[in-house]
């Protein structure tokens, strides 16, 4: 009679968005030493997109906010950086992508973003996110994403500064583009 035990659960596909790593000059991380770092956690089929901190690997389900933890030390412990970091599952990121407020907003690939929070926002919070505020850029907040169509560009707009600032958790942003290749990336598509 043969004991195999029960069967392994599939492996998740995560996608890590970093915060702050090679902006400007300071924190330059390079991408192949990060790959190494997951990999060496024991994460599978890690892969990058651009040098801003994107992350898509596999491993066992588990909370992303574990993931993020577990790398998080790591990166801090092998690099000497603390980064902060948010992590989604690639089902996740597909609803992201579907729930989209501002489909008008596509063809502006690079004007419309995406941040991405660690938390979920509290009622207090999204009391203080009023839209209107932030004219002419558009607002539109679900649970744990804030969706941003800079009408004329990110450069000169104080709408993520507003935004960060009633905040109570880490958030980084990432624009559509990288948001849609980062769902190709993960979904192999």
């Amino acid at each position: 009679m043969s004991h195999e035990g029960p069967a392994p659960l599939p492996a998740t596909t995560y996608i890590a968005l970093l915060r702050g790593i090679n902006v400007g000059r300071a924190r330059q991380v390079a991408m192949d030493e990060l790959r190494g770092i997951v990999a060496s956690l024991g994460f599978g089929d890690v892969r990058t997109l651009l040098r801003s901190g994107n992350l898509v690997f596999t491993g066992p389900r588990q909370p992303p906010r574990d993931v993020a933890a577990t790398l998080g030390r790591a990166i801090a412990t092998q690099l000497a950086l603390r980064v902060g970091i948010v992590v989604r599952t690639s089902a996740e990121l597909a609803d992201v992508v579907a729930a989209n407020p501002l489909p008008e907003a596509v063809n502006d690939r690079t004007f419309l973003h995406v941040l991405f929070l660690a938390q979920p926002l509290t009622a207090g919070e999204g009391a203080l996110l009023d839209p209107e505020q932030f004219l002419p850029d558009v607002v539109r907040c679900s649970e744990r994403e804030i969706y941003v169509w800079y009408r004329h560009g990110m450069s000169g707009s104080r709408t993520a500064e507003q935004l960060e600032r009633r905040l109570r958790t880490l958030a980084t942003d990432r624009n559509w583009n990288t948001v849609t290749k980062l769902q190709a990336l993960a979904t192999g598509t």
